[in-house]
Order: structure tokens, then sequence, then C-alpha cells
């Protein structure tokens, strides 16, 4: 994840705002319920994708719905962990009614890296992703989660929980530490599912960008695309994995594909949209 909320950027991160304010002590469904009811207002405040840019300013419906998609991405952290593990697998099993996920061909005997963004519903479908590849014909027992901050987000540390009690399947978290490559060697079989979040600013390294990021808008509007820093294909090749990308589509579908140029996501569905003046551009 990025960096945590700092008193200087509340004024112009909604991300790192509404951070804030589920960090209180206030009930996390009712602070949801009354930003809910104020989405109309920050739309047009300086918050909005409109107001930084990103967005034409007639395209209130999309902005809402960013606002909306970036609450929702919010609230899920402070409340999936209140779930016990049960309700935690039928929350995320539910998101298959409404979550189209597309599948090409997936090399089989080897360990599979999946590539993936902040999508504001990405939880669930890395949840998905183990049923998913099983009805392709792939076997994954053990899914190995990347990730920057020394702890487990904590609705992975659920997820895993839950999936735990249903499935044969492991869930293990490297960190970034200084002895991570050799951690995650140790880890790594032929039916392990890494999985790599590829859009972290360069800005977050100090280095230079690596990859680009297509943030798709709706028509007529071109995709607006930023740089981001991955090491993903190397890492892919070091490891003598097969490396993949989950792109993600404005009518609620993903797609896992093998990776070429850039990932994909709808500007309005991706997270991190609030830092794209701070930290990517």
């Amino acid at each position: 994840m990025m960096k945590p909320a700092e008193t200087e950027d509340i004024a112009s991160r909604l991300d790192l705002h509404l951070l804030k304010l589920f960090s209180r002590e206030q009930h996390p469904v009712q602070l949801r319920q009354q930003l809910m009811n104020t989405t109309a207002e920050i739309a047009v405040s300086p918050f909005s994708l409109a107001n930084q840019g990103f967005l034409d300013p007639s395209c209130r419906e999309e902005d809402e719905r960013a606002i909306v998609n970036l609450i929702d991405y919010t609230f899920e952290r402070f409340f999936l962990p209140s779930m016990p593990p049960s309700q935690v697998y039928r929350y995320v099993c539910d998101a298959e009614k409404t979550l189209h996920y597309q599948s090409s061909d997936v090399e089989q005997n080897k360990p599979l890296l999946l590539e993936s963004v902040h999508h504001h519903m990405v939880f669930s479908y890395l949840a998905l992703t183990v049923p998913m590849l099983a009805k392709n014909g792939v076997t994954v027992s053990k899914v190995i989660l990347l990730h920057l901050q020394p702890d487990l987000d904590p609705r992975l540390q659920q997820i895993s929980r839950s999936f735990a009690y249903t499935s044969e399947v492991e869930f293990v978290g490297v960190p970034f530490n200084r002895h991570w490559i050799r951690s995650l060697k140790s880890e790594v079989t032929a039916q392990s599912l890494i999985i790599y979040m590829g859009d972290m600013p360069a800005s977050l390294f100090n280095t230079e960008p690596t990859q680009t990021l297509q943030l798709t808008r709706e028509a007529p509007h071109p995709p607006f695309t930023i740089r981001t820093v991955t090491i993903a294909s190397q890492l892919a090749k070091h490891l003598g994995a097969a490396h993949h990308f989950l792109d993600y589509s404005r009518d609620g579908k993903a797609t896992f594909r093998p990776a070429d140029a850039h990932l994909k996501c709808p500007l309005t569905d991706w997270i991190f949209w609030p830092a794209i003046n701070a930290m990517y551009l």
C-alpha cells in the first residue's frame, strides 16, 4: 500500500482524508453512510477528478462513481476484519454474482506470477483467482502475497483465514525487506500463485518508471496513461514463473492474460487516482 496519511497531504488527497476519517472511533458503517450522502458535494470539491483535470467537468456521474469506489475501498479495510471467517467467505463468493472473470490459457506445472493493480474490488478478484484457475484445470496449492507494509493488509488476513477453512490452499505473506528474495524463493513451488501489485509510483522508490498503466475513460476520451515501477517481469524470469496480468474493464470484467506492454484499469475504479498529481506525474 501507499504511505500513510500525513497532515500536509490530507487537504489535497481524498484517499488519505478518508483513511484518517475511518481510523477514528466512529463506527465505520455509520461513517460510510454519512459519506455516501455527501458524494455530490465531494464531487465539486478540490478532491474530485474533474477539478484535478482528469475528467471533463460534465462527467459528474463518473466523478461520483470514483468517489463511491474510494469510500467503499477504504470502508472495506475497517469493516471486513470485524466479520467471522465464514462470513468473509460468503462475502467474497457473493462477489462472483457481479464480477466477471475471463481467462486465457495458463501454463501448468510452473509457478504463476499475477501482476495486478489496486482496483476498487481487487481483494475479491484476488480471492476468486484460485477457484477461477481450478475451473480452467490449473491447481494452486499456495498463494504468495508480496507486500510493502510489514504486515498483510487486514482484508488479506481475513480472506486467507476464511479460505483456510474451505480449501487446501496455503496463503503466505512475503514483505519487501532485506531478505525478501530468499524468503520468496524458499516458498515458491510449481503450484504457487505469486501476487504482485504493479501500480506503484516511481517517486516512492526514487527510481525511474518501468511500465505504463492505462487508465481508461468514457468514450470519446482516450485512456490516460501514467508510468509506474515494477520488477514483475524480471522476478518471473528469476523464478521461472509464467507472468500474467489481471486487467479490469469498465463493464465489471477482469481478464487474466499473459503480460505485455501495459496493465489496464478504469480511471474511476483505480484506487490511487487521488495521488496522480502528487506521486505519479
